[in-house]
């Protein structure tokens, strides 16, 4: 397991899309960062929490589609919370807590851009 510095450092080796794996529930497909992140800490049911989500985006909140910015925080050593919303300075659209105990660090953005959830450094190398 991970030390929180370990993982921060470990996700900016990640700073292009190389390759992409498809989620089980056909709803996004995901980068070797994002799956790097949930294996490391051991929380593959973040991207399925995500997945679930797009019915309801889908049926909703429809100018979420495009472009999602999901947000984790740890808000206690057993707690974090999921916020989904489409610009950073915005509010967000969803929430939900969940008991988390593995998750280490303190927060981490996800962007899902056009059905590809990413690391926002990866993002960065995509559009060039």
């Amino acid at each position: 397991m991970f030390t929180q510095e370990e993982l921060q450092a470990g996700l900016g080796q990640f700073n292009q899309v190389d390759g992409w794996y498809q989620h089980w529930l056909n709803k996004f497909v995901f980068t070797d960062g994002v799956k790097w992140l949930c294996d490391q800490t051991q929380s593959r049911w973040l991207m399925n929490e995500i997945a679930l989500y797009q019915v309801k985006i889908k049926a909703e909140y429809v100018d979420l589609e495009p472009f999602q910015i999901w947000q984790i925080t740890r808000l206690s050593a057993s707690s974090i919370l999921l916020e989904c919303r489409q610009k950073p300075t915005q509010a967000a659209i969803i929430q939900k807590k969940f008991k988390a105990s593995n998750f280490l660090l303190e927060q981490v953005s996800l962007w899902l851009v056009n059905g590809i959830l990413m690391l926002p450094n990866e993002y960065l190398g995509y559009r060039q």
